[in-house]
């Protein structure tokens, strides 16, 4: 903008035509709209790029979050499964796993107890 400034008075101010410094006046602003313009250009063009790369790593970060509770859950049904086979009914310990070990899936263990609640009881399923 300064500069803008400047050149504008050394053409009001120099020694020529009127037309001739509404010319020179002229050329330069049209000069400065382009340098405007590319500039604006680039400016979207960085923009784009970095929300692009914004947005790939928000999706690697959700996938591998995805990954890392498709892993606590499974792990969680395994010890169920186990525990339901031994006959045993999951103590707290077993049930808070995930969160003692600092998993982010705090909805498994309420998920574990009510499939837990849900299967019959070993002397039930013997008495059946």
């Amino acid at each position: 903008m300064g500069g803008l400034a400047g050149a504008v008075a050394m053409l009001l101010l120099a020694p020529q035509s009127g037309k001739r410094t509404r010319a020179q006046i002229q050329l330069k602003s049209m000069n400065l709209r382009e340098q405007t313009a590319e500039a604006v250009e680039d400016a979207l063009k960085q923009a784009r790029t970095k929300g692009r790369q914004i947005r790939a790593d928000v999706r690697e970060k959700a996938d591998e979050l995805q990954q890392r509770g498709q892993a606590v859950l499974d792990e969680q049904k395994e010890r169920l499964a186990t525990l339901v086979e031994a006959g045993k009914t999951p103590s707290k310990a077993d049930r808070d796993a995930p969160i003692r070990s600092g998993n982010y899936l705090a909805d498994v263990c309420p998920r574990v107890d009510q499939q837990r609640t849900a299967l019959p009881a070993p002397s039930d399923a013997a008495a059946g």
